[in-house]
Formats: structure tokens, C-alpha cells, sequence
């Protein structure tokens, strides 16, 4: 009997020997991106980590030098950083809870280096309604907010704005356009209609008269035969043409010019106006008798015509989800459509060009850059409704950021 119980014994401790010890669940949150002390290349950060077993949510720590910057927490597993991070060097370590308010589990602390290349953003100035478009008039910089009317910014130094004045507008402000010389400053407001303001007094602007437009989405001027012309893109109706010939009102010239789709956006070059026309496409028009618009041609850019910049002989339109559509526009009688920009992601609102770049501004994609054919960079913000330039200078209309600074960086 006692040799079978040691027996047994025996065989039940061999059976226990093979066995799997259980193992616990992993007392740590793994980080993923960016790899500890990588260098990141961007404008806006993301961070990810692993999923961690039961967690309720995770809290983000990040550290510039030994000052904590920031703490966030978040559902999942990853981050798009919405505050703007000057470039550097920063740490950051992800907390875990698995209940209750307070964070059990952390994983490592990482570090990794912040680069903007090929431009840097400089400042970020908040406003009080949503971004969408700019107008420069130096030295100011006139931004339409949406709901939260315009905002005036002395940009002398462009890298540094100093906000001048902010105003309420009637609806919803979508696009400006000043003219120092008669102290005019007029806004597409949308259901607001066209609305004039006096800005004699830059910091105190005075509401002087407005013009009826069903859905006013943008505005651009300029002078023709020593008269400064107003075209207006109103969204449903058309072109409306107005002149300022009569201090402190705008005067209609002609009737509402009815184009087939939406009028989302109109550019103006010497006497030809140029037009967004959403789905439609681009429609060039001559304005040289400025009450009674032609068409000069039509070209389909596939998507949904946003708005339109003009250089050389070049026409590049924001094609929503199509991207950036090139167009030689040199006769303008016979446009030909030249090729594609594709911006992958996003949707392009509004286009700059320099003399060396092509600037789209593309949603969550930010500002994205390219030049004659390729993309060559990035200015990622949290959303990107607009984009102007004075020189190499970017000003970027940003839904979360506000106004957005980026220069070249050396």
C-alpha cells in the first residue's frame, strides 16, 4: 500500500511539472507610436498605444523638459493631440483604469523629438467663431468666422498677429474683402446677405449698409476702368456684380447671373472671373462690362468645385474629394484640363499658390503643399477650412486652432 501511495505521488507531481503555470494579465500599457526617442516629422502629433485589458479609459501625460505640457484622457487606444506643440523634445507615458476615476496601470515613459519641416507653424490665435476664409489687405488680415463674425489682425509682423477687432455679423460669415484705399470692408454672410462696413477707424469697424444675396458664400474685388467691382458667389442664384460708386452703399449692377450648379467660389483676374461651380465645375466669365457677364467657357473638374486660384495661366481648383484640379487656363476660350493633385484624404476647401508651391487647404488633412506635380509636405491641423499668403508666409483659417501661423523652416 505504501509503495503505491509514493507511486502515485510520484506521478501526480511529474503531471503537475508539465503544466502551464496560469499567467496574470500584463501589469502595463504598451506604447506604440511614435518609438521611444524617434524623431516625429509633423505639425500635430499622434499617439497610440495598446489595447490593455478591461480598461474604462487612459490618461496621457506629456512632458516638454520637466514641465508637464499636458494631461488628456480618451476612450482608445489612440491620440491626435489637438493642442499645438511647439517643436522639441517631449516624454509621455499612457495610464490605464480599470475602475473607478483614478488611473492602476502605466505603462513607460517614452520620448521622442518634434521636427515641422517644411514649414513651421508660429502661433495659433484664437477667435470666437469657426474659421473658413481670409483676406489680406496689408497690413491687415480680415478672417471670416462663420457665426462668430469677422476678425480684423494687424499681421506687420506676420509671424505674430495682433488682433485689431472682432464683430458680430448678421448670419454667418464665409469670406471677405477690404479695399484700404476706401476704407470698405464688405462680407459674404451668407443668409446675412453682402453687408459693407466702414473701417476708417480699423479697431472700431462701422456697419454701413447691406445688399441682398440669398446664400452669399464668397466675394472677390477689384478695380475695373478706375471703378472697384464687387462680384459676389451666391450659392443657389448665381453671380451678383456690385461697385462701391456711391459712398457707403454698394450699388447691384445688372441681375443676378444664373449659373447651372452651386456658386461655391469666384477669383478674379483683370476682367475675367473666374468660377467655382461645384459639381458643374469651373466657369470662366468676362466681367470687362461688369453688369452683364459672358461666358467665355466651361470645363467639368469632376468633383465638387470648391473654389479657384488663378496663376500664370493656370487654373487650381479646390475639387473637394477630387483634390486639386489643374487646369490651363491660358486661353481662356479653350481651358484644357491638365492633371490631378491628389490629396488622398480629406476635402479641399480653398487653394494659395506662391511662386513655388501650391497650398490646399484639405480638412483633417491640414494644409497639405505640393509642388508642379507631387506632394511635398504637410501642415497638419486639426481641420483646415481655409488658406491665404503674403510672401512665403501661410495663414491658415483652422476650425479648432483658430488663425494658424507657418513659415519656412530653415
Amino acid at each position: 500500500m505504501r509503495k503505491l501511495f509514493l507511486v502515485l505521488a510520484i506521478l501526480f507531481l511529474f503531471s503537475c511539472g508539465k503544466q502551464k503555470l496560469p499567467t496574470g494579465p500584463t501589469e502595463y500599457v504598451n506604447l506604440v507610436f511614435p518609438d521611444d526617442k524617434a524623431t516625429v516629422v509633423t505639425t500635430q502629433v499622434w499617439l497610440d498605444w495598446s489595447n490593455f485589458p478591461g480598461a474604462v479609459f487612459y490618461e496621457v501625460e506629456l512632458w516638454q523638459a520637466d514641465s508637464l505640457v499636458l494631461v488628456h484622457r480618451e476612450t482608445g487606444s489612440s491620440w491626435r493631440v489637438d493642442r499645438f506643440l511647439p517643436p522639441g523634445r517631449y516624454r509621455w507615458r499612457v495610464g490605464a483604469s480599470t475602475g473607478g476615476d483614478t488611473v492602476s496601470v502605466l505603462s513607460d515613459v517614452w520620448e521622442f523629438e518634434l521636427v515641422q519641416y517644411p514649414y513651421e507653424i508660429t502661433s495659433c490665435s484664437s477667435v470666437t467663431g469657426i474659421p473658413q476664409k481670409s483676406f489680406i489687405s496689408p497690413p491687415y488680415l480680415f478672417l471670416a468666422e462663420g457665426e462668430g463674425g469677422v476678425a480684423i489682425f494687424d499681421i506687420s509682423e506676420p509671424i505674430s498677429p495682433v488682433a485689431v477687432a472682432e464683430f458680430s455679423t448678421i448670419d454667418r460669415a464665409m469670406s471677405c474683402f477690404a479695399d484700404i484705399g476706401t476704407s470698405s470692408l464688405v462680407v459674404a454672410d451668407y443668409r446675412g446677405n453682402l453687408l459693407l462696413y466702414g473701417i476708417t477707424d480699423i479697431e472700431n469697424p462701422v456697419y454701413l449698409y447691406q445688399a441682398f444675396s440669398r446664400q452669399a458664400t464668397d466675394v472677390a474685388g477689384g478695380y475695373i476702368r478706375d471703378t472697384l467691382f464687387l462680384f459676389v458667389a451666391d450659392r443657389d442664384d448665381g453671380v451678383l456684380c456690385f461697385d462701391l460708386s456711391e459712398p457707403g452703399f454698394l450699388v447691384q449692377r445688372g441681375e443676378v447671373f444664373t449659373l447651372p450648379g452651386y456658386t461655391n467660389g469666384v477669383f478674379l483676374l483683370d476682367t475675367l472671373l473666374f468660377v467655382a461651380e461645384n459639381e458643374v465645375g469651373l466657369y470662366i466669365l468676362d466681367v470687362s462690362n461688369p453688369g452683364l457677364p459672358r461666358i467665355v467657357s466651361h470645363i467639368d473638374t469632376y468633383n465638387e468645385a470648391e473654389d479657384v486660384a488663378v496663376q500664370d495661366g493656370v487654373a487650381y481648383v479646390a475639387d473637394g474629394t477630387g483634390g486639386v484640379g489643374v487646369v490651363d487656363v491660358s486661353d481662356p476660350e479653350h481651358p484644357s484640363f491638365l492633371f490631378r493633385l491628389d490629396t488622398e484624404e480629406g476635402y479641399v476647401r480653398e487653394v494659395a499658390v506662391s511662386e513655388r508651391y501650391l497650398f490646399s487647404a484639405s480638412g483633417s488633412e491640414g494644409v497639405l503643399i505640393f509642388d508642379s506635380t507631387s506632394l511635398v509636405g504637410q501642415v497638419l491641423t486639426p481641420y483646415a477650412y481655409g488658406v491665404s499668403l503674403l510672401g512665403d508666409t501661410l495663414f491658415i483659417a483652422d476650425r479648432d486652432w483658430g488663425l494658424v501661423v507657418a513659415v519656412p523652416a530653415d
